[in-house]
C-alpha cells in the first residue's frame, strides 16, 4: 500500500504521511535488537550501511537530530553552535551522505540560547542540511527559533503505547507498570472494536489529527508491515472524539526519559 504524500511545512517537499523510526533497530532501550547485523548501537551507522548496500539514498527523505551528547550516561544536552556543527559533521560521515534533508535540534539545553540555531542556518547555506526543525521544545522557544529561520517541522512525542517495554525507562518500571497496563488494556478495547492492534490504532489516531502530522514510529522489522497497515485504518469523527475523551482522563504513570 503506497503512503499518501503531504507537504512538509508551508513550502516544503512532499513526504510520506508515515515515517520509519530507526532507534529501536540499533538500541536496546525498547527491547532486544533484531540480530548481529543491527547491533551498531548507532542508527546513523546502520542506515549508512543500508545506503551503501542498496544505493537508494535518493529515494529516502532523511531526518536526523543532534542535542544529546554522544556517550553521556546522564543524557547531557548540548545545543551550542560548536556542537551543532560537530554533530552534523559526524552524522554526515556515519551516514555516508552529502546532505541531511531535515535536521532537528533535539531537546535544547535550557542554559543555551535558542539563537544558536543560527549555526543550523549556516549549515543550510553550506548545503549540508536542507530543512531545519526543533524537537521537544516549548511554544515560547519555538517562536524565538522562528524569528531566526523558517522551521519546517517540530518533532514532539505523542504516543499511546509502545510495542516493547523496558524497565530502563520510568514508564515501564515495576512501580508504574500495573497502572499503565490497566490504561493500555482500556485503550485496547478501542482497537479490538476496530479489528486492529493497539499500535495501529495509535498511529491511525495520529494520522486522523491532520495532514500536518507525520508519525515516526520507532520500530523493528517484524512490526514494519503492521505499522504501515495503520494507514488503511479510518476513524470517524465520532470515534476520534471518543478516544480523545478517554485520553483526557487516562492515567499514565512515569515519564519516557531516564531519570
Amino acid at each position: 500500500m503506497p503512503s499518501k504524500l503531504h507537504p512538509l511545512g508551508k513550502n516544503g517537499p512532499l513526504v510520506p504521511a508515515l515515517g520509519f523510526g530507526l532507534m529501536g533497530m540499533s538500541q536496546a532501550d525498547y527491547g532486544a535488537l533484531p540480530g548481529n547485523e543491527y547491533q551498531y548501537c548507532d542508527s546513523e551507522a546502520l542506515l549508512g550501511k543500508w545506503f551503501r548496500r542498496t544505493g537508494k539514498r535518493d529515494q529516502i527523505f532523511l531526518a536526523t537530530n543532534f542535542g544529546f551528547v554522544e556517550h553521556s550516561v546522564t543524557y547531557e544536552t548540548d545545543s551550542s553552535a560548536a556542537y551543532c556543527k560537530e554533530a552534523c559533521a559526524k552524522s554526515l560521515q556515519k551516514l555516508g551522505v552529502g546532505t541531511i534533508d531535515l535536521h532537528y535540534l533535539h531537546s535544547a539545553n535550557p542554559e543555551t540560547p535558542i539563537e544558536t540555531m543560527r549555526a543550523m542556518v549556516e549549515l543550510q547555506a553550506e548545503g549540508k542540511i536542507k530543512h531545519i526543525g526543533p524537537s521537544m521544545i516549548s511554544s515560547t522557544t519555538l517562536r524565538r527559533a522562528y524569528k531566526i529561520t523558517p522551521v519546517a517541522a517540530v518533532q514532539t512525542e505523542c504516543s499511546h503505547s509502545r510495542h516493547e517495554s523496558s524497565g530502563y525507562l520510568p514508564r515501564f518500571s515495576a512501580e508504574n507498570a500495573p497502572t499503565n497496563t490497566v490504561t493500555v488494556n482500556q485503550f485496547k478495547a478501542f482497537a479490538d472494536r476496530k479489528g486492529c492492534t493497539v499500535a495501529q490504532l495509535a498511529l491511525a489516531w495520529l494520522l486522523k489529527r491532520g495532514d500536518d502530522i507525520f508519525p515516526i514510529p520507532g520500530t523493528k522489522i517484524k512490526y514494519l508491515e503492521e505499522n504501515w497497515a495503520a494507514q488503511g485504518i479510518s476513524l470517524s469523527d465520532e470515534e476520534e472524539a471518543e478516544i480523545d475523551t478517554f485520553l483526557e482522563s487516562a492515567t499514565i504513570a512515569g515519564g519516557t526519559l531516564p531519570p
